[in-house]
């Protein structure tokens, strides 16, 4: 499909989009439930968490006035905060989002990278020449190239986010992967509204791209720093149709929501016949972390493979039910040492809560 790069032309359909992931689809932080052998870590400092991050020795979560909080792995206690709403350096224009790496933290806004310490000390930011949606796929370096998702118009007018490969200097080098729909306005009420989405997710390990792709099957792809594909992962699966118990727990869900008067009753919602083959993804110290439908005693199962896709282990670990929008289930979780590291929200304590889970 041929398109055409209109970054400045297409700003006010991505703020648009924005409204539409954030304002429509919460973040699904009671969408999980307590499970037996949770460590659980009072965290009265925060008041509306968006995203969470962890390393060995730091958890990292962004809150709602878009200031990180930084706490130690060690005892939990709060290290630092930083970061505030604002267009200098350093500062957030934009809801953040974390990329961890082992010596810097990268934190992307719709403009700018922003290169921290992993204590929270400003080093550089770097500007992005056009536009692009960092809450689905985070612009990041890889190599000495740069990777992510810019937003394209196609001929027909649909919006489109195209994996693409740039220099240094943010020229083009090679687009890599294949086109990816993404959401433009709110849908009308009344309307239908598709309930089960496809997750297209990517991340990067050893200098390589590795993106996965429930469209496909169980499929991951992996590209070089160059956007060469060196090889594919794909697995075979048993395709779950979708049961009335999970269509009843998202209706229940949407009708806790302070909207479902004004807002979500009155859509139509469509549901697939089938779930997609997963619903997440991760990848943590050369682990390939896959998370599907298949359920048993209310945890989901995690797949973990080797960059090279070779099953580790299947386990039924996983504690957040994948209602909501998908893609940004990914920044609602973290997996570190082989460990699941979420928050949930204490109604009787008024307080939200770090949950660790060890996936066994």
């Amino acid at each position: 499909m041929k398109t055409t790069l209109k970054g400045c032309l297409i700003f006010q359909l991505v703020i648009i989009s924005l409204i539409f992931t954030f304002f429509l689809f919460p973040y699904s932080l009671v969408f999980a439930e307590e499970i037996p052998g949770t460590k659980i870590v009072s965290l009265p400092d925060i008041l509306e968490p968006s995203c969470i991050a962890v390393d060995k020795q730091h958890v990292y979560i962004i809150d709602r006035d878009r200031s990180i909080f930084i706490y130690s792995t060690d005892d939990f206690r709060l290290i630092k905060r930083f970061g505030r709403i604002g267009e200098g350096p350093g500062e957030f224009s934009s809801r953040p989002v974390i990329t961890v790496y082992p010596d810097y933290l990268l934190v992307n806004i719709i403009s700018k990278m922003i290169y921290f310490t992993l204590d929270g000390d400003f080093k550089k930011e770097i500007k992005i020449p056009f536009v692009y949606q960092p809450y689905n796929f985070p612009f990041v370096p890889v190599g000495d190239n740069f990777v992510g998702f810019s937003m394209f118009i196609a001929q027909d007018g649909s919006t489109l986010s195209i994996g693409c490969i740039y220099n240094k200097n943010f020229q083009l080098i090679k687009q890599f992967y294949e086109p990816v729909p993404r959401g433009g306005p709110p849908p009308a009420l009344g309307s239908e509204r598709d309930v089960i989405l496809d997750c297209i997710l990517m991340a990067i390990e050893q200098n390589k791209i590795f993106i996965a792709d429930s469209r496909k099957g169980l499929h991951i792809s992996v590209f070089d720093s160059q956007g060469k594909l060196l090889y594919e992962i794909h697995k075979g699966f048993k395709k779950l149709k979708v049961t009335k118990e999970y269509k009843n727990g998202y209706i229940k869900k949407k009708m806790e929501d302070s909207l479902w008067e004004r807002v979500y009753s009155h859509y139509k919602y469509k549901y697939s016949e089938y779930f997609p083959a997963f619903f997440s993804f991760k990848i943590d110290n050369e682990k390939i972390y896959l998370v599907t439908y298949n359920k048993e005693d209310n945890l989901y199962e995690i797949i973990v493979m080797n960059l090279k896709g070779d099953i580790i282990k299947r386990t039924f670990s996983f504690p957040l039910h994948p209602y909501g929008h998908l893609h940004n289930l990914y920044y609602e979780y973290d997996i570190h040492g082989d460990k699941i590291f979420y928050l949930t929200y204490n109604y009787q304590t008024d307080v939200y809560e770090l949950n660790i889970i060890e996936i066994k």
